[in-house]
């Protein structure tokens, strides 16, 4: 009988301390997540914007309906980004062409219907000016003129390539509907076909690119995003156990690396 007793109290002590560990991790959680801490995600610490390119300012702040965004460089107003909109999270802001290049920039998100209640950066970020340069070139394959763009110290085509090759495709196999999507090609014929002086850009180009870009790469390369490149989002086209298979017009772009057999992928 005592051993019984014995074993139900060694049994209710270990119940009773699970739930109490429970317990206390659970209400842990509830205080990381509580609706009155509110923070800025993006831009980071020390994280450089360019002026006059698109950039996805970011912030926790669900009790927020209705919110002002504003710009500040150390404790000074620069401007007011937006007013009393509504968004939930995120806002796509391109800063101004003319704001001075420097550091100690903060972004804060005020909630329009309580002026108490708001997010601000946590440490300054850099705003640095992005120098605008575009230019065009004519294809001497096909006569094509196309558009290009300086993001860095890297020109870039600022259009869909289309030149009317051998295993390349329009999406869908539909010129009418889609030829201002530019074709779909095979990696060979990609590098076969590159106009003269031009080429697939490697993996460490590509990196460049986005290094230069930083969290503004998916924004500033979307149409009107700010850096001139105007690529509309093609879409992807692979052949499927003999079928075409098609997706993802208007939604995503994958651009192909020379570097190896894979591409490089921005969603829009």
């Amino acid at each position: 009988m005592n051993y019984l007793w014995n074993m139900a109290l060694r049994f209710s002590i270990l119940f009773l301390f699970v739930i109490i560990l429970f317990s206390c991790n659970k209400s842990d959680d509830s205080d990381i997540i509580a609706d009155d801490v509110f923070i800025v995600g993006t831009p980071l610490p020390n994280e450089t914007v360019l002026s006059g390119i698109l950039f996805e300012v970011k912030w926790y702040a669900p009790s927020f309906t209705f919110v002002d965004i504003e710009l500040y460089q150390g404790s000074d107003l620069v401007y007011t980004i937006e007013e009393n909109i509504d968004v939930r999270g995120s806002y796509n802001w391109m800063p101004l062409d003319n704001l001075p290049e420097g550091s100690d920039y903060y972004i804060k998100v005020t909630n329009s219907n309580n002026k108490n209640q708001y997010a601000i950066s946590q440490q300054g970020f850099n705003i640095k000016t992005h120098q605008k340069e575009f230019s065009e070139f004519t294809d001497p394959l096909d006569g094509r003129v196309y558009k290009t763009t300086k993001i860095g110290n890297q020109w870039w085509m600022a259009e869909n390539y289309s030149y009317d090759s051998e295993d390349s495709y329009w999406f869908e196999m539909d010129r009418e509907q889609y030829e201002g999507y530019g074709k779909m090609y095979t990696l060979e014929k990609s590098i076969e076909f590159a106009p003269p002086g031009w080429h697939l850009p490697t993996n460490s180009e590509w990196e460049e690119l986005t290094e230069y870009l930083g969290n503004s790469t998916v924004s500033g390369l979307q149409l009107g995003g700010g850096t001139g490149f105007d690529a509309s989002p093609t879409g992807f086209y692979l052949l499927y156990f003999g079928a075409d298979f098609f997706a993802h017009a208007s939604r995503e772009t994958r651009y192909w690396t020379s570097t190896v057999d894979d591409y490089s992928a921005v969603i829009r």
